[in-house]
């Protein structure tokens, strides 16, 4: 059933700033109490110069700082409990749209290759947490700063208009930074990181580096991109550090200015030495929010923006509920009309695909490189959007199963079999935590992995990490075959297997694959060239993005019929 997409994403985020209904408006009352008790130091000099200095009181001076001295120290905790409870509702909020987030049902809009994080929304969900965290209190401040500036007004009106015209100046002058060093400093940062994707491109490619001899290439461009990124780190530097420093020129004349105005009125009576001290203090308190909120406001808008992108990321990703799944019952697996363009070229690789698998299938389909078999198998997947046609599992769309559900029907070994930074169990075992080491070591067994796994010393416990490339691509493969077996799928795709790993599914595991298939589950085989296994249901030909049905001949249907019958009885021979 679909949802209503419009609204999905903005009843998710609610959902999230509801977890903090009791937090945000409590974090408002500190803030207000917290700016309220920042009066204390100033109200201490006027006492102080107008009160206990005329008087020579000792007493009424201790009790005085003794009060201050109070006061503070609850200023101090209001503070730290403000931005404690900031923190806890960014992280309780992040939580909330992450696990909608990663509950997505939408595995084409999940992963999105083209940010930093293969995951969409993550990058945005962290801004809005970070924003939360230390923009949200320089805007609390900034909600109070007229307070601050009402007391100047009250202490004497002309005090009042210097500090307006002081905040004036220096709005107008951070206004002036943000849009002149704004090229400035996108070239900076666009330097900056093209430097680090150097850096992680020699730590995930140095074998291919060496190996190829590129190092000398590498160190020209790394150079050259390290220059670049200089001459632009040091123009941004340059320009920023003088407004910078004007800036902080400018608070230190405004800050003279109000003091000497102070003095003035002194001079004249209308004021008295503590509140033209006072006033100094008091009116920089109102100016240092205003000019904080100025700094955040790129974060401001950034965030609104980001906060846009996670709304529609959160429409996108939610567009059907999960079906209920039922791992008793037989599955198929339709394609009617499926095409799909290339992200990079946007050239169609395949062109309206339709075939059905029923259980019990091995299906087989045969092409040349890069005519598309791995784009299929993605597709099928939901790794890959589709341009059109559907793609249907137990009669249910296949985008409507979530990531878990999906894990458990489908198990597919790539043509490239990558690892993640974890040891060979791990690996095997989809990263899980509590992993089953039975269940390791039998799928490792059945991708005849096991014996040269249990050779290496630390064995199953092998890191994945720096060592991946010392195992052979047919290793490599048998690794990324138990990996797809882990979870018992009802659907197993295997995409391009090496020559060793080929020859071992047409005799070696030719038993086990019988029994996964006799179980009610599908083989879908793609390889460039033909299996020719014993059992195949159907074979098909991918050539120019389109699928064409082969037929099996008579004397080809009964050989393999005879090397499956022959396989069987030699699995339960081994096996008695």
């Amino acid at each position: 059933m679909k949802s209503n997409g419009k609204s999905n994403g903005r009843a998710i985020l609610r959902r999230g700033l509801r977890q903090g209904r009791a937090i945000v408006p409590a974090a408002f009352t500190l803030s207000f109490l917290a700016n309220v008790l920042r009066l204390s130091g100033p109200m201490f000099m006027i006492l102080i110069y107008d009160r206990v200095l005329p008087s020579r009181s000792v007493e009424t001076l201790v009790v005085l700082f003794a009060m201050v001295a109070v006061l503070l120290l609850a200023l101090g905790m209001f503070d730290y409990a403000r931005k404690r409870l900031l923190v806890r509702f960014a992280a309780r909020f992040q939580e909330t749209v992450e696990n909608a987030i990663f509950s997505s049902t939408s595995k084409d809009k999940f992963f999105n290759p083209k940010h930093s994080k293969p995951v969409s929304g993550l990058d945005e969900l962290d801004a809005i947490r970070t924003f939360i965290n230390g923009s949200s209190v320089a805007i609390m401040d900034f909600i109070w700063s007229p307070l601050f500036l009402m007391v100047v007004f009250i202490l004497h009106p002309t005090l009042g208009f210097v500090t307006l015209g002081g905040m004036a100046v220096l709005v107008l002058l951070t206004l002036m930074q943000r849009f002149v060093t704004r090229t400035r400093d996108e070239q900076a940062q666009a330097s900056a990181t093209r430097i680090n994707k150097l850096k992680n491109l020699m730590v995930a490619s140095r074998q291919v580096v060496r190996a190829q001899e590129m190092t000398s290439s590498f160190n020209r461009r790394w150079l050259e991109a390290r220059r670049t990124s200089r001459d632009h780190a040091i123009e941004a530097n340059d320009l920023s550090g003088g407004f910078k420093i004007a800036l902080r020129q400018l608070r230190m004349v405004l800050q003279y200015a109000i003091l000497g105005t102070g003095a003035y009125l002194t001079l004249q009576t209308e004021l008295t030495i503590g509140g033209m001290v006072a006033a100094m203090f008091i009116s920089m308190r109102a100016i240092t929010p205003v000019e904080g909120f100025l700094t955040h406001l790129p974060n401001i808008v950034k965030t609104r923006a980001g906060w846009r992108r996670l709304e529609e990321i959160l429409n996108a990703s939610d567009r059907y509920s999960p079906p209920e799944q039922d791992d008793t019952l037989p599955i198929d697996l339709i394609l009617r009309g499926v095409s799909c363009r290339s992200p990079l070229t946007g050239e169609l690789v395949l062109r309206n695909v339709s075939f059905d698998a029923s259980p019990g299938n091995i299906i087989e389909i045969n092409g040349d490189s890069g005519v598309g078999k791995t784009a299929l198998a993605e597709v099928i997947l939901g790794m890959w959007s589709r341009s059109s046609g559907q793609i249907t599992v137990a009669g249910q769309n296949v985008d409507r199963y979530n990531s878990e559900q999906a894990s458990r029907i489908f198990g597919y070994m790539p043509e490239q079999v990558e690892f993640l930074e974890a040891s060979i169990a791990e690996n095997i075992a989809h990263l899980e935590e509590d992993l089953d080491r039975e269940r390791v070591h039998e799928v490792a067994r059945l991708a005849l992995i096991h014996k040269s796994i249990m050779a290496l010393p630390n064995g199953y416990d092998t890191q994945l990490g720096s060592m991946r490339t010392a195992f052979s691509r047919g290793q490599r493969n048998r690794i990324g075959f138990a990996r797809a077996l882990y979870y018992n799928p009802r659907i197993l795709l295997l995409d391009d297997p090496d020559p060793l790993l080929r020859g071992a599914l047409a005799h070696r595991l030719q038993p086990m694959l019988q029994e996964f298939c006799n179980a009610g589950g599908i083989v879908i085989l793609l390889a460039r060239k033909p299996l020719r296994m014993a059992g195949t249901s159907k074979v098909f030909d991918l050539k120019d993005g389109q699928l064409r049905a082969r037929e099996l001949t008579s004397d080809v249907t009964e050989l393999t019929a005879k090397k499956a019958a022959s396989n069987v009885a030699t699995m339960r021979r081994t096996s008695g």
